[in-house]
Parts: structure tokens; C-alpha cells; sequence
């Protein structure tokens, strides 16, 4: 079980090699992937699966990210109302 973990990251590398060669000599990517996608070799998603695995704070970072993207910001919501007080009249107006 203890040589599998380096045997897959080795194996990754050499299908990120070979896909690389593959894409200079022919032009082309060896996987056809959909348009709009990224131009990363396939094999470097899977090195940064193993990554996160054994990098804690990689896990940590893409976590937050995804909560960022997730919470919006506005504006208008994080500022005080607007209070003009008149403390010889007795009156306070209050905008939102």
C-alpha cells in the first residue's frame, strides 16, 4: 500500500510528459477536452488532487476560495445610515 502513493504520482508525471510531447509535436491535445476548457495537461488535475491530499493548507486555501465565491459583497450594505440630528428642535432624521 506504501508504494502505491509514489508509483500513481509517478505515473501522473509521465502521462503529463508524454501529453505535453504529444500536444508540441502534433499540434493537438491528446485528450479532446470541450471548448473553453483549460489548456493544463489532464494529468495535472490529477497531480493537484494529490496535492491537496497531502498539502493541508492547499485544502484550506481552495475551501475559503469557494466560500468567497459563494458570499457576495454590496456596496450600499456595509455603510451607516445617514442621521442628521437637531438637538435645539428635538428632531432626528434617519435615511437608509
Amino acid at each position: 500500500m506504501a508504494a502505491m502513493i509514489p508509483l500513481l504520482v509517478l505515473g501522473l508525471l509521465a502521462l503529463a510528459t508524454a501529453e505535453v510531447l504529444w500536444r508540441k509535436r502534433t499540434g493537438r491535445p491528446l485528450i479532446p477536452r470541450p471548448t473553453g476548457s483549460s489548456t493544463n495537461p489532464v494529468a495535472a488535475s490529477g497531480l493537484g488532487a494529490v496535492d491537496d491530499i497531502f498539502n493541508p493548507a492547499r485544502h484550506h486555501e481552495v475551501e475559503q476560495k469557494q466560500t468567497s465565491l459563494m458570499m457576495r459583497d454590496e456596496a450600499g450594505d456595509a455603510a451607516p445610515p445617514v442621521v442628521d440630528l437637531d438637538l435645539d428642535k428635538g428632531k432626528a432624521r434617519i435615511e437608509r
